[in-house]
């Protein structure tokens, strides 16, 4: 057999910071790995994000298209007169006026210089809606 005591050499690590370059290389690895990950799993992240956005805007959209469609319904019933009557009925409590309250205003009036001068006045006669009468 052969002896390899002679042979073999005893590997000795000195403490002059050979330690430190190898830890700060590793940690240089492993931040360069990290930061890669991140770099490639962020868009995918991101994308996931405004999948949801789209979803929920979506819904909303469906939503606010059902409410117009029946907004739609609701202005087209109310344009009926006669449901505008039953509003103004039931709701408000609103009737006919009886004759006596309603004054008839109109506009328009036609003036004829002489007969209605204030010296025309004193003449017995009173004009009306552009008709004269007599006073009795």
């Amino acid at each position: 057999m052969v002896s390899l005591k002679g042979k073999l050499k005893k590997t000795v690590f000195r403490g002059g910071g050979s330690g430190f370059v190898e830890a700060a290389k590793y940690t240089l690895c492993v931040v360069l790995i990290l930061i890669g990950g991140l770099i490639y799993i962020w868009p995918q992240i991101r994308v996931v994000k405004l999948g949801y956005e789209r979803d929920e805007l979506q819904k909303q959209y469906n939503s606010l298209l059902q409410t117009n469609h029946l907004m739609r319904i609701e202005v087209a019933n109310l344009r009926s007169m006669k449901k505008i009557e039953t509003i103004a009925r039931n709701r408000l409590k609103m009737d006919f006026p009886e004759d006596s309250r309603v004054v008839i205003v109109r506009m328009g009036l036609k003036k004829e210089s002489a007969d209605l001068s204030p010296g025309a006045a004193g003449q017995g006669d009173k004009k009306t809606d552009g008709v004269a009468k007599k006073e009795s």
